[in-house]
């Protein structure tokens, strides 16, 4: 059966195929078309395939703000002074949230993120800013993150970080 559009554009593809050897859970329906089972036609396919379909986080909306994560480049240490004072002054920053200014959390077994000034793993985030655009967003969070000791010694700035 070929595929019909009826009335208001509605798809009619005939009858739902059932095949009782395949997985009923988080499969797609299949079709029987012409005595052969077919998958349904993906109508968004062509956008997708040329570069014309819009995905939501492609959609601006109004107030959205974009957060970028500034990370520890040690293994082991202590944060012993973030300067955000750059970052700051640069347009679109909204806010910067380090250990010193972020919102208390009940502690749990693991997880405790901008907490603490320990750096527990390379990678761990440190400092979160907010900014109006992505475009506006300091690489690396424009944070100069020279005061970090631990016992990987680095400087920070080398790392890309201010």
């Amino acid at each position: 059966m070929s595929p019909s559009y009826g009335d208001g554009g509605v798809i009619s593809l005939g009858e739902v195929a059932h095949d009782p050897s395949a997985p009923s859970e988080g499969t797609s329906p299949r079709y029987a078309q012409g005595g052969t089972t077919v998958a349904p036609p993906r109508l968004e396919a062509s956008l997708k395939v040329t570069g014309a379909a819009r995905y939501p986080g492609e959609m601006p909306m109004e107030g959205l703000l974009h957060a970028a994560l500034v990370t520890a480049p040690i293994a082991h240490g202590r944060v012993l002074r973030i300067d955000t004072a750059k970052a700051r002054a640069l347009p679109g920053v909204v806010d910067i949230l380090t250990h010193e200014n972020a919102d208390r959390l009940p502690p749990t077994e693991y997880l405790m993120l901008l907490q603490e000034p320990v750096v527990h793993h390379a990678g761990q985030p440190v400092a979160l800013v907010v900014a109006e655009t992505a475009a506006n967003r300091p690489p690396g969070g424009g944070l100069h993150r020279r005061g970090v000791r631990g016992t990987a010694r680095r400087d920070l700035h080398r790392a890309g970080c201010g």
